[in-house]
């Protein structure tokens, strides 16, 4: 099923860190990765969380001697743990019943890719980004030279305090 995190906690911890030691170097590093905006998660819906890097992990709260796995199995649902959606509620429209599966928790982070922010070379690629599962027709290899296509989503889906 798709849990909530403590954001507010989460808020709170990095807040009293910076008020003790000075902004923490992980906050740092990823509000750089993100393009200065704050880095942490931002809350879209039950479980959905959108933030401006693709470090998601670093926030996810984990019980005691258990583990976030990066690479759930969802095989019955032919999903697969990360990929390209055109929006959200896209991605959650076509795969929520394979992430509301009892017994299992799951957060999954949306990261909004823009065509504007690319560079004309070297920029942003389909092919290392998952399986796109949008509604548009990919036609070059980069975001920067799609015709059609101003911006898409990375999706990850992280399974929450599984057994190690």
């Amino acid at each position: 099923m798709l849990i909530e995190l403590p954001l507010v906690r989460i808020k709170e911890q990095v807040d009293l860190a910076t008020s003790l030691f000075g902004t923490p170097p992980m906050y740092s590093i990823l509000k750089v990765i993100g393009g200065g905006k704050d880095p942490l998660p931002e809350r879209i819906d039950r479980g959905m969380y959108k933030i401006p890097h693709f470090s998601m992990k670093e926030f996810i709260p984990c019980e005691k001697g258990k583990t976030i796995n990066e690479w759930p199995e969802l095989d019955n649902y032919n999903l697969e743990s990360f990929g390209v959606c055109d929006s959200p509620s896209q991605m959650m429209d076509m795969y929520r019943e394979a992430l509301e599966v009892e017994g299992r928790n799951f957060v999954v982070s949306f990261t909004k890719v823009e065509k504007k922010e690319q560079s004309p070379k070297d920029g942003w690629r389909w092919h290392k980004w998952g399986t796109y599962i949008g509604k548009r027709e990919i036609t070059t290899e980069y975001l920067y030279d799609e015709p059609e296509i101003d911006e898409v989503w990375v999706f990850n889906v992280f399974e929450v305090n599984v057994l190690v």
